[in-house]
């Protein structure tokens, strides 16, 4: 009897953290994380030399954290948009992230377009 109880509990368990894992997948691919990791984006671009703004940061289960309507500014200024790009697929190193350093090994532009 407690053995029936248990595998129920167990699966009812395994199924709510499916759900859960799945919806919020699903939200953060869909609407994105929110504003304080697109400035973490941006200020490691910008640590790099790159004035950027992010419009939106998402996650792709295939293609990984993805950064979309990704403007790149000229250095000097800020007000002259050099290129526009709509989707940017960012690799992030992990080792680093683990450590609270969000360093961006490598990032590879998407359809974009040029000013």
């Amino acid at each position: 009897m407690w053995r029936r109880v248990a595998a129920i509990v167990g699966r009812l368990a395994i199924l709510a953290a499916i759900l859960i894992f799945g919806s919020t997948g699903w939200y953060l691919a869909k609407r994105g994380f929110g504003r304080q990791w697109r400035y973490r984006v941006v200020e490691e671009l910008h640590k790099r030399g790159v004035e950027a703004s992010v419009g939106r940061l998402t996650l792709d289960p295939f293609r990984g954290l993805v950064a979309k309507n990704v403007r790149i500014f000229d250095y000097k200024n800020r007000e002259n948009t050099l290129v526009l790009i709509s989707e940017i697929s960012l690799d992030i190193n992990y080792a680093a992230l683990i450590h609270q350093c969000a360093n961006h090994a490598a990032t590879h532009r998407r359809w974009g377009e040029y000013r």
